[in-house]
Formats: structure tokens, C-alpha cells, sequence
């Protein structure tokens, strides 16, 4: 129960589409790394085209409503997944407040939000895959890191 619980609240994040909070953007400018959320999707048979629309309407709300969304990849041949989304992950009162802009908007729009919408959401997923990472880097900066240079 506990990792189900882990992987709802890790899905509702994806799904909100947080904001970035001011220091990643700062981070960035400066060629810093930052945090991301990695999400592999595995749609289940027929539900792609109801899938990207279902994210597309959550998407438009979150730029709506002044928040970021996360860069898609979609699937052309080799492993079994359909869509990866790599968004942002840093975590800042200002990203918080953007999430709750962001989850104010959908509600205004009859849209679910929060367990309900994660359960709704599952309709359109066989499986799926979150991940946190940081970069990006070159593999020379990470041999640095590691070595403590």
C-alpha cells in the first residue's frame, strides 16, 4: 500500500505540471544542473489517442495558468514504451503556489484533480515508470563529480 501510495502521489506531481521555482530557472541560466522528473508510459492497447488528449486539456490549463509543461518523447522503434515526459522537479514555495494556480484552474474547468484524477488517469496507462534525475551533464562533468574534482 505504501509504494502504491508513493507511485499516486509521484503520478498526481507529473500530472499537476508544477512550475519551475525561480533558483532552477537561475540554475539554468547559469549552466547548472537541475532536478527532473523522468516518466516512462506504457499506454495500454487503444488509449493513445485518449491519452494524449486527456494530457494535452491538462497541459493547455497548466500554460493557462502560468505553469511549465514537461518535453514528450514519443516511441519509434525498440523498447516497449510509448511516451517518456521529462519535466522539471525542484521544489520551491513558488512552485507550490503554481501548482495550486494550476489544480484551482482545472477544478474551474470541471476537471478532476488530485486521487480522483489519478485514478482516472490509470483508464489510459498499462504501466508506467518515475524516475528523478539531475542534468543535464556532459559524462566528463559526472567523472568529475564522482572523483571529486
Amino acid at each position: 500500500m505504501r509504494c502504491c501510495f508513493r507511485v499516486l502521489c509521484a503520478l498526481v506531481f507529473v500530472l499537476s505540471v508544477r512550475a519551475l521555482p525561480a533558483h532552477a530557472q537561475e540554475m539554468r541560466e547559469k549552466g547548472e544542473p537541475a532536478r527532473h522528473l523522468i516518466t516512462i508510459y506504457q499506454v495500454a492497447p487503444g488509449k493513445h489517442i485518449e491519452f494524449l488528449k486527456w494530457i494535452a486539456e491538462r497541459e493547455a490549463i497548466s500554460r493557462e495558468a502560468g505553469g511549465t509543461t514537461p518535453h514528450w518523447f514519443a516511441h519509434l522503434d525498440g523498447a516497449s514504451w510509448d511516451f517518456i515526459a521529462i519535466g522539471d522537479a525542484e521544489e520551491s514555495d513558488e512552485a507550490e503556489a503554481e501548482g495550486e494556480r494550476i489544480e484551482a484552474a482545472m477544478k474551474a474547468r470541471g476537471l478532476t484533480t488530485g486521487a480522483a484524477q489519478a485514478m482516472e488517469f490509470r483508464q489510459f496507462i498499462s504501466s508506467h515508470t518515475d524516475t528523478y534525475a539531475m542534468g543535464p551533464f556532459t559524462a566528463e562533468e559526472i567523472l568529475k563529480e564522482v572523483q571529486g574534482q
